[in-house]
């Protein structure tokens, strides 16, 4: 280390630094807050030695003021201690009493010691801890002027500018009722400083616990996107203006310094320098402020021991839980004291998967990202649906700039789940404006569809999923710092929009997780506003100063490629979902000869439907019944060989194949077996299991009313004993191809899995007479209408290119079944 001499000359440049990259102004006396001066004391009541005032010195002459707690009972003992290092007041100036509600904070679970956002003295002493509440340098009670979470407060590096932070650690390391450990604790402001004090490295800091902090001043408060925060910022000089000299005022930095420049780099904490072990919690709801930063901050720390909690609360209200707390003494047992504790059991990461408020499973990883994560696009389309298969046709939606929005969304019939870091990549427009500044917020809907609410900035608890801000002349990312799953946006300059131009921006959805059941919505809402309607004295992340005017235009489809891409959790491998399909059992018919129209729909549709959905409720394992009604025949031509030899087809699906045998057991089946004639004796058959979906389009497809099935058996090549998986998956990608931009709603490839045995599995049945066996696998094709199913199949290209089957497949033996859905009953979303 340089000398006492040095350090106190880099302290005088450092805070002069400050100064010329902020504004400072005179602070708020103490004495609004009802603060007597400072005057030395020590008391003892509740069972704790209260050192009040304590005059703590540093190298450069300057005087902080502290509060120190320890415990009565064990003065006389050398304990740790528990710094609490505060622009906020160690005399408790922000009193929980002044959030709303919805912030949770219950004053049954915090004695009347507790300081906000900081540790509760009464519960630490009790376990021998020493609890020390410092008012940082210009703070309050402490001396000095107070600059805005610059470097000065803690050390930057190898090298110390400033020595404050460093000394009160080594300061209350050094006294002789410590054991020669400190921990650094607290949330927000708390755990910001905490970044930078133990950046230096000071010998005695032992651990770090940090609740929901930030990294980026400029990226994750002052203009988030570029866009410029107004109601947080211009309310925050009211919590931190305070102390009996100047004060750096940052209620306008972002006006002042509106691109990354020399004063905001000066904000960010050299976290890859902190080596001490360190447990960093936050919640995914504190988008906007915090959630962000302490990702990032988890990921660039420098330490060996590092500790990632991301919880599904609100974070005050977490912090005081017996289960966090308890997690925290493990923490400062194992470092502070070397006891042994469940800490060297921990997992590196613990975190919640989200349904909804307050609603979540915790899990565990070795690293954030998590491992495995599948990043999956999802493109919009005309109808106001996201889909997995990009649109050819190029296509674009607009809205009011102040005060419209436009939504797509995807529903799920299958169990779904994301978490991390998402983006959204849009080709935008702005018409009568030269700049544009977009708001994304990306919903949960119930199968009712209804909203689902999440706790969000803390205090407020009908917050969303996730949120998203770009102004689109900020729109430049830097190459070097972005990743494929985070952009990076640069905010040098402004590259205003011409007219007419369309240019592609990329907004960076900040981190999250949900889980989707089967029936729920995940919606992308695209705006030029915030989220919700909330009192302006609430201090809350707010935007109200935008660019925005006209109209805004959002492009896709063919050359724009606009997408939402989310941090897939993929299903557990082997997971029920894609392993354990229902088999279809599949039949292809005529009607009775003789038959007209009428009857057979009658018999059909409302005798044999009603008979089956009846007997769907005495044997569970029947999960659905479709009905291809190509009666009267419809006029089109598949691609088929045997197009027009059946006239409806009928899909069973049940549980399993074990569950199948077992349902023609049922007593309530075998009453009914054949008890209704209503086709040919001669049909084909064929049992399958879903392998391959293809959507097109969710919403259109979700909101199908008088919809067209086609039904195609593919035989199996007489030469192969089993349909190949490769020859499965290149089945489905032509089909991929040849249906983007058609009327082809949804795309089902089944693989026949009918038993070899199968008179054994038919005996006693009606099915035994039907032809079994031949088939390799069975195609489901859906339709919005006849319409779009005969302009599919009239194409003779497509065609050409449908018949072109893989080896495993018998080009010359194909049947299919075209018709209108009559879905008798599903059980499940997924059929």
């Amino acid at each position: 280390m340089s000398n006492s001499s040095e350090h106190v000359q880099r302290t005088i440049q450092e805070l002069e630094k400050a100064k010329r990259l902020g504004t400072f102004v005179q602070a708020n006396h103490p004495i609004l807050h009802g603060l007597p001066p400072p005057s030395e004391s020590t008391t003892q009541r509740d069972g704790m030695l209260i050192h009040t005032d304590v005059i703590i010195p540093t190298r450069d002459g300057t005087k902080l003021r502290g509060n120190i707690f320890r415990p009565a009972t064990q003065s006389s003992e050398k304990l740790p201690v528990i710094l609490n290092y505060s622009v906020y007041g160690k005399d408790g100036a922000l009193e929980p009493c002044i959030f709303p509600k919805g912030s949770r904070l219950d004053n049954g679970r915090y004695t009347s010691y507790y300081i906000f956002e900081a540790c509760d003295a009464p519960w630490w002493t009790e376990r021998g801890y020493i609890v020390a509440y410092v008012d940082a340098r210009g703070s309050f009670q402490s001396e000095g002027d107070k600059s805005y979470y610059s470097r000065d407060v803690g050390l930057d590096g190898g090298f110390p500018p400033h020595y404050l932070g460093y000394d009160i650690v080594e300061w209350l390391a050094a006294q002789e009722w410590a054991n020669g450990k400190v921990g650094m604790y607290g949330a927000s402001a708390f755990a910001m400083i905490q970044w930078l004090v133990a950046a230096e490295r000071p010998p005695s800091l032992a651990a770090i616990l940090l609740f929901d902090d930030m990294t980026d001043l400029y990226r994750e408060m002052g203009r988030k996107g570029g866009i410029p925060e107004t109601q947080f910022m211009s309310q925050y000089p009211y919590q931190f203006n305070w102390g009996r000299s100047l004060v750096e005022d940052a209620s306008k930095a972002h006006y002042e310094h509106p691109y990354f420049d020399e004063y905001w780099e000066s904000k960010i904490p050299r976290v890859e320098e902190i080596q001490c072990p360190a447990y960093i919690v936050c919640g995914w709801g504190d988008h906007a402020i915090h959630t962000r930063g302490t990702l990032n901050g988890w990921r660039r720390i420098g330490s060996a021991n590092k500790y990632l909690e991301i919880h599904c609360y609100q974070k005050w209200e977490y912090t005081l839980t017996e289960e966090s707390l308890m997690r925290q003494k493990a923490f400062f047992d194992t470092y502070l004291l070397e006891k042994e504790t469940e800490v060297k059991f921990w997992p590196p990461v613990r975190w919640t998967m989200r349904e909804s408020f307050y609603n979540a499973e915790w899990r565990y990883a070795p690293t954030f990202p998590f491992p495995g994560t599948a990043y999956e696009k999802l493109y919009p389309t005309p109808s106001g649906g996201l889909s997995h298969i990009p649109q050819l046709t190029e296509s674009r939606v607009s809205y009011d700039a102040q005060a419209g929005e436009v939504t797509f969304e995807i529903p799920f019939s299958e169990s779904y789940e994301f978490a991390g870091h998402a983006k959204l990549r849009l080709w935008v427009e702005a018409e009568g404006a030269d700049n544009m500044d977009i708001f994304i917020v990306l919903k949960k809907l119930d199968e009712n569809g209804n909203e689902v609410h999440f706790p969000w900035l803390t205090i407020i608890e009908d917050g969303p999923v996730a949120f998203g801000y770009l102004r689109a002349s900020r729109r430049e990312v830097d190459e070097i710092k972005s990743t494929d799953f985070q952009p990076y946006h640069s905010h040098q300059r402004d590259l205003l929009l011409e007219p007419k131009q369309i240019v592609p921006v990329d907004i960076e959805i900040l981190p999250t997780a949900c889980r989707f059941r089967p029936g729920e919505t995940l919606q992308v809402h695209i705006s030029g506003h915030d989220y919700g309607n909330y009192p302006t004295a609430v201090t809350i992340a707010r935007h109200s100063d935008t660019a925005n005017k006209g109209t805004h235009i959002i492009h896709f489809g063919g050359k724009y490629d606009s997408f939402l891409q989310l941090p897939r959790i993929p299903p557990l491998p082997g997971a029920a979902m894609s392993r354990s399909r229902p088999v279809k059992m599949t039949l292809i018919s005529n009607r009775i000869t003789g038959w007209s129209n009428e009857k057979f729909l009658e018999e059909f549709t409302q005798v044999h439907g009603g008979m089956t959905e009846k007997l769907s409720h005495v044997v569970p394992f029947l999960r659905s019944y479709t009905q291809v009604v190509g009666v009267p025949r419809l006029p089109l031509t598949t691609f088929s060989t045997n197009h027009a030899a059946f006239e409806v087809a009928a899909v069973l699906a049940w549980s399993s194949l074990a569950k199948l045998a077992g349902s023609f057991k049922h007593p309530a089946y075998k009453a009914s077996a054949g008890s209704h004639i209503f086709t040919d004796p001669v049909f084909m058959g064929s049992l399958s299991q879903e392998v391959q979906e293809i959507i097109y389009d969710p919403v259109t497809y979700k909101r199908r009313q008088d919809a067209i099935e086609v039904v195609v058996f593919l035989a199996r090549n007489s030469g192969v004993e089993a349909v190949s998986d490769a020859d499965l998956e290149a089945r489905s990608n032509t089909v991929r191809n040849v249906g983007q931009g058609t009327g082809l709603l949804r795309y089902v490839l089944n693989r026949d899995v009918t038993p070899q045995d199968y008179n054994l599995l038919f005996k006693d049945t009606p099915f035994i007479i039907g032809s079994w066996g031949s088939i390799g696998a069975m195609e489901q094709y859906w339709f919005t209408d006849k319409k779009a199913a005969v302009e599919f199949f009239a194409d003779s290209a497509r065609n050409k290119v449908l018949q072109q089957l893989p080896s495993s497949f018998d080009p010359k033996n194909t049947w299919s079944v075209a018709g209108k859905e009559n879905r008798v009953f599903s059980k499940d979303l997924h059929f």
